[in-house]
């Protein structure tokens, strides 16, 4: 711990000594109190927190070349809120990107840190638990009951009721994520979300427990949509920013088969898994849908061979994970739904969904193309900023 506070507090006094962060350059009406709202040069809202404690700062000047061109240190500078006593700056947790002429500095784009974002407690503690009652994907396999709580299904308006062609995934009580292209269609948006399911031909779904008893579900709920929000960005070519939230009626998630999906938080934004776990209702090796919800487990393909898969097609960005490949993939069907991992958090074994299933190869099941997902760890601010109670 000593050791840590040397480097520290060596650090704060090569800031203080190359003069980048300043308040000579505040007017003293522009500075306000540490932990207090601000707003950065960006116009984006932060707080006011210690150098030290805001992370992108602190990578920034890391990350610096000296001696650091006066334009620079400007730029920096506009980022300062208090010396009370020591410098704070104004902190969203989203990358500091900041281009000068002279260092040529750019920081790489990183998941944003949403720790002090004013939504926050709208995404419930207790998630990402399966409630299991007892002991396909492309080359997918059935989940068990109640295995994924947290699924599911968009229904669309047709003449013989409902059609269900896309997925999402329950985030809190009120909210579902899915991705962009379903709730942006030609055949006109989703209309009701269909909690609950999991085998689609029986009215009620039960299992055989281990000592023979039977033991079923508590039945599906179809529940009409109150507003649907694409992402402002979302592109229907590129499916660059393909994720959306649609707003429900208040969900009951404590019961055993409606239950949210934990999301990327904390240090679990930069968590990346070497295998992800594809859940869905979508084409299974056959070609047909299957009735129960699949899963499959996909390995992560890194971005720059998912670039060259897909070089001729689209762009591919740092907010889009690459998955699947080796006849292991999702299909049509499986979109909005998730790509999630196991993680350990306190003590407990937690999903946590990492992916929105975007696309893939047109031929589904052959080749070693991975799949799209937009990377849910990038729009987290965007999505808390959306949240309502």
């Amino acid at each position: 711990m000593p050791s840590m506070l040397i480097k520290m507090n060596s650090f704060l006094s090569v800031i203080l000594s190359i003069g980048c962060l300043t308040v000579a350059a505040q007017n003293e009406g522009d500075l306000v109190y540490s932990e207090e709202d601000c707003m950065t040069p960006n116009m984006e809202q932060g707080l006011c927190v210690k150098v030290q404690d805001c992370e992108p700062m602190v990578k920034v000047l890391r990350s610096l070349k000296y001696p650091v061109a006066q334009n620079l240190k400007d730029e920096l500078n506009k980022y300062v809120c208090s010396s009370n006593p020591v410098i704070h700056v104004c902190c969203t947790g989203n990358p500091i990107v900041i281009q000068s002429r002279s260092s040529n500095y750019v920081q790489k784009l990183e998941p944003p840190d949403v720790s002090f974002h004013r939504n926050l407690g709208l995404l419930p503690e207790n998630c990402g638990e399966p409630n299991l009652l007892n002991n396909k994907i492309l080359g997918g396999i059935d989940t068990k009951l109640n295995e994924f709580p947290w699924m599911v299904l968009l229904g669309y308006r047709s003449v013989d009721g409902p059609k269900y062609r896309c997925d999402g995934t329950i985030i809190n009580e009120r909210y579902i994520l899915t991705a962009a292209h379903c709730v942006k269609t030609n055949q006109g948006p989703p209309n009701t979300v269909r909690l609950g399911e999991y085998n689609l031909s029986t009215r009620k779904d039960c299992a055989t427990l281990e000592n023979g008893t039977v033991k079923c579900s508590l039945g599906v709920q179809n529940v009409a949509i109150e507003q649907i929000i694409a992402h402002p960005d979302f592109d229907d070519y590129s499916l660059i920013n393909d994720i959306a939230l649609i707003r429900m009626p208040k969900m009951n998630i404590s019961i055993e088969n409606v239950q949210p999906i934990c999301l990327p938080l904390g240090d679990l934004r930069n968590a990346m898994s070497d295998n992800y776990i594809a859940v869905g209702w979508g084409l299974t090796n056959n070609e047909t849908s299957p009735n129960i919800v699949q899963k499959v487990s996909v390995r992560m393909v890194d971005l720059e061979t998912c670039k060259r898969h897909y070089s001729y097609q689209v762009k591919i960005t740092e907010k889009q994970l690459c998955a699947g490949g080796n006849k292991e993939n999702v299909c049509s069907g499986d979109s909005g739904g998730p790509i999630q991992y196991e993680s350990t958090i306190d003590g407990t074994t937690k999903y946590i969904q990492q992916g929105v299933i975007s696309f893939g190869t047109n031929q589904c099941g052959f080749g070693n193309k991975p799949s799209v997902h937009s990377n849910v760890a990038y729009y987290m601010n965007w999505i808390l900023d959306t949240l309502k109670p």
